[in-house]
């Protein structure tokens, strides 16, 4: 069985079981016809027996009609002495059909009651054991045996063929089973799954299998690289930092400085802070640390007017207008630090992209939505197909849902036709990526 097919399986079987049950047919034909033939034998005894005794006389002389092979007679006193002993070790009833055998002979006696003339008429049949027709009773006992025998064997048939389908198709399962739950892609198909669909769809799962392991395992070397780079890149950012933040706080003190040095400094320093809160963000998250710092109570309108007034003064030529509209403001409990980070990256964005130099943002209570129209030409659609394109909006899009997903706050991001939107909730919440 090892090139059979289950469909070649099937057919075998299936012709097999057809082939038995033509066979039983053509015995029960047979078998209907042998009885048929006893049938038909009583019928016509009784036929001559109403005939014959309504014809004849009792005193009357009966004709031959198949010598040797019928006799009649009228009353027990007519009836020959070897008939009598038949019937006196076995007598019959009236209307009573009654088989003998006796010296390769079928006898049938029949004693026929004629109501009119209160008088037995003797019907008698004589049939050589040569004839077919005097093993009727034979073959009726060997038909009998043989269709039981091809019941049996059609049935056990049908069983055996059923156990060898399910025992491979349930070992199949198990096999199956086991390479998925356990990752075992090298276990070996076991020698009792012998039919070809099971061994092919075998190899196709173990091949798709061993893909995705692969890709897995690119997946994860990609990931570590990418944690190491940025890793690096952080713990590399920090120093020149630190000394530009030293520099600037000592050019700040100068009072020989004039008004406009002042306030670039003072620009210089803020981004020289949020530099460094942003290098130790990525430090913290890519190496899975929980943050240092202390939980704060902050307000979104304060950090969302903060991040206004920075992208008013970055994106100055665009003039684009802020739509905020605060429908109840609430105290959010958690890290203010990570909270501005991921406020800013989001309005930053949606100004950055934005072909109608509009930004709506609304906030009630701990959640903040903010939406932005962006142009066809831009494809965001597209960018957004898949998770590796998902963050087409930069490394911020990418920082937020990190840090999202670390500080359990909820971040929702719905891309339509012409709009980009972000909900950000940072009440009790469980993280959720839609």
């Amino acid at each position: 069985m090892n090139d059979l097919s289950m469909l070649h399986f099937l057919n075998r079987r299936y012709f097999s079981v057809l082939t038995l049950l033509v066979v039983i047919f053509s015995l029960l034909i047979v078998y209907m016809h042998l009885w048929g033939m006893d049938d038909t034998t009583e019928y016509y005894m009784f036929y001559e027996g109403e005939i014959l005794s309504e014809f004849y006389q009792p005193t009357a002389a009966i004709a031959e009609f198949d010598v040797n092979h019928k006799e009649y007679f009228w009353g027990n006193k007519t009836l020959p002495k070897k008939y009598k002993d038949l019937l006196k070790d076995s007598p019959l009833s009236n209307n009573e059909l009654g088989l003998y055998h006796v010296n390769g002979q079928d006898i049938y006696i029949l004693p026929y009651w004629n109501k009119a003339k209160a008088e037995r008429f003797y019907v008698i049949h004589l049939f050589d054991d040569r004839d077919q027709i005097f093993i009727v009773n034979q073959l009726k006992n060997i038909f009998t045996v043989v269709l039981v025998i091809f019941l049996v064997a059609i049935l056990s048939f049908m069983i055996i063929t059923n156990r060898q389908l399910t025992t491979q198709i349930q070992t199949f399962h198990r096999w199956l089973k086991k390479i998925t739950d356990e990752q075992h892609v090298a276990s070996t198909l076991p020698t009792q799954v012998k039919f070809i669909e099971l061994v092919d769809t075998a190899n196709i799962v173990q091949d798709s299998l061993k893909k995705q392991q692969l890709l897995q395992q690119t997946e994860r070397e990609l990931l570590q690289k990418e944690h190491y780079f940025l890793s690096s890149l952080s713990h590399e950012l920090k120093t020149p930092l630190a000394i530009i933040s030293a520099a600037t706080s000592l050019m700040i003190k100068r009072n020989e400085l004039t008004e406009k040095d002042q306030q670039a400094l003072t620009k210089l320093a803020k981004a020289t802070k949020k530099m460094q809160q942003l290098t130790q963000t990525l430090l913290q998250l890519w190496r899975q640390q929980p943050s240092s710092q202390k939980t704060d109570n902050f307000y979104l309108p304060v950090l969302v007017e903060q991040t206004i007034t920075e992208c008013q003064q970055r994106f100055n030529e665009q003039k684009i207008n802020f739509n905020v509209v605060v429908m109840a403001n609430e105290s959010c409990v958690g890290l203010e630090d990570l909270a501005m980070i991921v406020i800013d990256n989001l309005i930053r964005n949606a100004c950055q992209y934005s072909n109608t130099a509009e930004v709506a943002i609304n906030i009630n209570k701990q959640k903040l939505f903010i939406s932005n129209q962006y142009s066809s030409e831009q494809k965001l659609q597209d960018k957004m197909a898949n998770q590796e394109q998902m963050y087409g909006f930069g490394l911020g899009l990418y920082l937020v849902d990190k840090i999202c997903s670390q500080q359990s706050w909820l971040f929702k991001v719905n891309i339509t036709a012409d709009e980009f939107s972000a909900e950000l909730d940072f009440g009790d919440y469980c993280y959720k990526q839609v």
